[in-house]
């Protein structure tokens, strides 16, 4: 991604990479599915997808809203997302390498935990 300011004017994104870059939203992007990778990126992702996937490493730090049928998340290398916004029916989860994550989601499955902090805010 370019260091000037990126204007996306579609709701038919389906992959995301930023390095070293800010994402900022300013509407709820509705779309089947997306991919979000970000290495020494922050930013704040509001979404309605059917299925996402969020890979966040090199001290990432993304705040998630919104909802999603099925997320996948993997956070490493010194990275944070809290995602306690983003109400997600399934979740899949890989947290390690002095990282931080937390979600709301119904189920949770293979959970990976290494050297990390995890916390699911689901409530019924």
């Amino acid at each position: 991604m370019p260091k000037d300011t990126v204007y996306i004017y579609t709701d038919n994104l389906k992959y995301l990479y930023l390095h070293n870059s800010v994402l900022e939203m300013n509407k709820t992007l509705s779309i089947d599915s997306l991919t979000v990778v970000m290495e020494c990126a922050s930013g704040k992702l509001n979404v309605d997808a059917e299925y996402l996937n969020i890979s966040a490493a090199a001290g990432s730090k993304l705040s998630a809203t919104g909802s999603s049928s099925f997320v996948k998340y993997a956070v490493g290398a010194g990275s944070e997302v809290d995602a306690r916004k983003l109400k997600a029916k399934h979740a899949q989860v890989h947290v390690m390498g002095h990282s931080s994550l937390e979600i709301n989601a119904e189920k949770v499955t293979e959970e990976l935990l290494e050297k990390s902090k995890f916390k699911n805010f689901y409530k019924k």
